[in-house]
């Protein structure tokens, strides 16, 4: 009878299990068992709440509101790294009109190979004009009458690369039908009431996730994204979630990148949610992992 007294019981109502080495939450101060412990939802953690880290001394950097802006005041403030230089500092101004701001490191778009700000530097955030769709020229005063005929999307061939590795992946995946194997739908309405994201989104512009890290021992995440959002944007909100450092801007550093289940290739960073949304579950599995050195 005095075993019964030298456990605690796990907190969680589904659960109550008598766990001798329970593991106790600091933040809400509960006790739970080793599963419940990592995946019950803690009252006192705030939604979507993440730690960015600063591009020039890869320390977290804590504050309140938007992390770009967070960051922007620490650069602002007087970044460590930034003031051992004793050489001025060369200030970047973003390309985007109407714009203004000055950034003291560069974030140079990848496709159009001009500099943004850290608000900007995303291709949906700038509206990159290396993956917008060109319209066919007006036929001009010489033709007898208007043309009529709708416009005709021309490719761009970064993005129609992209694209065709997309649906190489989602082939592989289905064995040749282009979407991955659809498991039970039990359950999925649950895990889309349960996701966190910006609440002020429409419901018809999210794409919901399932996040799993490989270099993170927490469990998974129930997420959703705009679907305007590239899978480089997803990637960043994605590392911070974890708090795992995100170094693919250094050429040296090891790169992360995001996996749908049971693929091995990564997702091209360049390609909107939207065009992987129709090939998609309704609560999509993906990982957060390292892509392994020399893996395209």
């Amino acid at each position: 009878m005095e075993l019964i007294n030298a456990g605690r019981v796990c907190a969680l109502p589904e659960c109550h299990l008598l766990d001798f080495l329970p593991f106790h939450c600091d933040r809400c101060g509960k006790d739970f068992c080793q599963r419940h412990f990592r995946e019950h939802s803690c009252a006192i953690i705030t939604p979507d709440r993440v730690v960015p880290v600063c591009p020039i001394c890869q320390q977290a950097v804590l504050g309140d509101g938007d992390p770009n802006d967070v960051i922007e005041r620490h650069i602002t403030a007087g970044c460590p790294a930034a003031l051992k230089s004793t050489l001025p500092l060369r200030k970047y101004p973003c390309s985007l009109s109407g714009c203004g701001r000055e950034e003291i490191v560069e974030f140079r778009c990848l496709n159009c190979h001009r500099n943004y700000c850290i608000h900007h530097r995303h291709q949906s955030d700038h509206h990159c004009p290396a993956v917008r769709t060109p319209t066919p020229p007006h036929p001009g005063p010489s033709a007898s009458r208007p043309c009529t005929l709708p416009s005709l999307p021309v490719p761009n061939t970064v993005s129609a690369i992209a694209a065709a590795r997309v649906q190489a992946i989602f082939a592989r995946l289905g064995g040749g039908t282009g979407k991955p194997a659809t498991p039970s739908t039990a359950g999925m309405k649950t895990k889309k009431l349960r996701a966190q994201g910006n609440p002020s989104m429409e419901p018809a512009d999210r794409v919901y996730f399932e996040i799993t890290s490989t270099p993170s021992p927490t469990g998974p995440q129930l997420r959703y994204y705009s679907k305007s959002w590239t899978v480089g944007k997803m990637l960043d909100e994605v590392a911070s979630l974890f708090h795992i450092r995100n170094s693919n801007h250094i050429p040296s550093a090891p790169k992360l990148g995001l996996f749908l289940e049971g693929s091995t290739d990564p997702l091209p960073t360049d390609v909107r949610l939207q065009l992987l949304q129709p090939n998609l579950l309704e609560v999509q599995p993906i990982r957060l992992a390292f892509i392994e050195p020399g893996h395209a």
